[in-house]
């Protein structure tokens, strides 16, 4: 779990949590409205992901019930204000249906403890989500490239962002050496310029030679 130090204030939106923010990433709930608490939970609506059974992006739409009574309010017992329950420690999921097939589902299951809300399971899980997203790659890198940007994917879903980070710049940093090796057999090239200037320049330098040496 998060410390304090990292703990993010500002609770994101349904589409950027469910898809994107890793699990246990923890969001302060102590300063939001209650409509902003039971939105996630409550609210109809769709979210954009790619779907692993039909293997394209597609559109899913909110298939969780409405809140109605917590499970553990006795027959007879009052209603909790919602300002209670939306702060209240609690479980929930939410589930949605891919518009393509309504058997293809995703499911996210988040908690609310201490003031703090954080997804605590999913299933496909976030790897999965976007390791399919990245197929169309298979064709422009190397196995080696494909594999480690593969790696960076997974890091990233774990909520490991240095790690990520090393094996994207293992993968931007091989595609640029790719290029230049190209740039450099070519009439008129100047490896001096190149070698002496930024990675910004390098990239400007080499999308120049595209250009006026015809490089493919």
């Amino acid at each position: 779990m998060n410390n304090g130090s990292n703990l993010q204030v500002a609770i994101p939106n349904t589409q950027e949590f469910c898809v994107n923010i890793p699990l246990y990433k923890e969001y302060d709930i102590s300063q939001a409205t209650p409509e902003e608490l039971l939105e996630l939970e409550n609210r109809s609506e769709t979210i954009d992901a790619y779907c692993v059974e039909c293997n394209q992006q597609s559109v899913f739409q909110k298939d969780t019930p409405p809140m109605g009574s917590p499970p553990n309010l006795r027959r007879g017992e009052i209603r909790p204000d919602p300002a209670i329950r939306a702060r209240s420690d609690r479980d929930f999921a939410v589930s949605f249906i891919c518009s393509r097939n309504k058997h293809h589902q995703m499911r996210f299951y988040f908690r609310v403890k201490d003031l703090r809300i954080s997804k605590v399971g999913q299933y496909p899980s976030l790897a999965d989500l976007h390791l399919q997203g990245i197929a169309k790659y298979r064709k422009v890198l190397e196995p080696k490239e494909y594999a480690e940007l593969a790696r960076a994917i997974g890091l990233s879903a774990q909520g490991i962002g240095i790690g990520s980070f090393v094996y994207l710049r293992r993968v931007f940093e091989n595609l640029i050496e790719i290029a230049h090796q190209k740039a450099s057999g070519v009439e008129g090239w100047e490896e001096g310029n190149f070698q002496k200037v930024r990675m910004h320049e390098k990239i400007l330098l080499l999308k120049e030679g595209w250009f006026n040496y015809g490089l493919k």
